[in-house]
């Protein structure tokens, strides 16, 4: 069976294309503690952010969830999550789309759910993925997209027309790159990232992290306590 592309690979090939390259010809090794973290700590904001949507923004609404993208054609819910959707290679679940009134006639824009306080451009970029699906699925490009993001959930609207012409290209380079029998060239990554927040206990907890050459240097602990954990990716 061929593999399809995901959302999963979209956001990896906008991280690292030669990540994405491994993925899509079956050569990944097993994930870092640090990536399961992530992964673990997305899934649990997805649930958070769902039920903050449905009892403060939808309540009384009209609901769908699991749903396809082609039960929505006759506009009749005002939110619909985890909606499945497959278009040629990609087989994608979109976080959530909603009805707006704001054009006519109404159509659905899609929303895209971030742990991050900070929003980034590789998180429009995805919000505008979810964009070109509903355009080339729809029949319509969306005008807009939400992003709910953060611990208070607060909503930023991102304006698509030229982001999903630059989703739409990024989409078709991951299919030259499905095909090619050639890997892309592996770029060293260098980044760091810093984070805190205060505990229990009152002190303050943070996190930092660096990448270089394929290794990730994590430290964290709180303002008494350190401990450093160095993992090969």
């Amino acid at each position: 069976m061929t593999l399809q592309i995901s959302n999963e690979i979209f956001a990896d090939y906008l991280r690292c294309e030669y990540k994405a390259y491994l993925k899509l010809t079956g050569r990944t090794g097993q994930k870092t503690e640090y990536q399961k973290l992530q992964d673990r700590l997305l899934r649990q904001y997805r649930i958070l952010a769902c039920e903050y949507l449905f009892s403060n923004r939808y309540n009384n609404e009209t609901s769908l969830a699991n749903v396809p993208l082609s039960k929505l054609r006759k506009k009749t819910c005002k939110i619909a999550i985890n909606v499945t959707a497959t278009l040629n290679q990609f087989s994608v679940v979109i976080d959530a789309l909603t009805l707006t009134t704001s054009s006519k006639p109404p159509q659905y824009v899609p929303m895209t759910l971030v742990h991050k306080e900070n929003v980034s451009k590789d998180d429009k970029l995805h919000l505008a993925f979810y964009g070109s699906i509903v355009a080339q699925k729809l029949d319509r490009p969306p005008p807009f997209g939400r992003i709910l993001h953060g611990d208070k959930y607060r909503s930023i609207k991102v304006h698509l027309h030229e982001l999903i012409t630059e989703a739409t290209q990024i989409m078709h380079r991951i299919v030259v790159l499905k095909e090619s029998d050639n890997p892309p060239p592996l770029k060293l990554q260098v980044g760091i990232t810093i984070g805190s927040s205060k505990t229990e206990t009152g002190y303050l907890s943070f996190s930092i992290m660096t990448m270089f050459h394929g290794t990730t240097t994590m430290l964290s602990g709180q303002s008494n306590c350190w401990q450093r954990i160095q993992i090969r990716t």
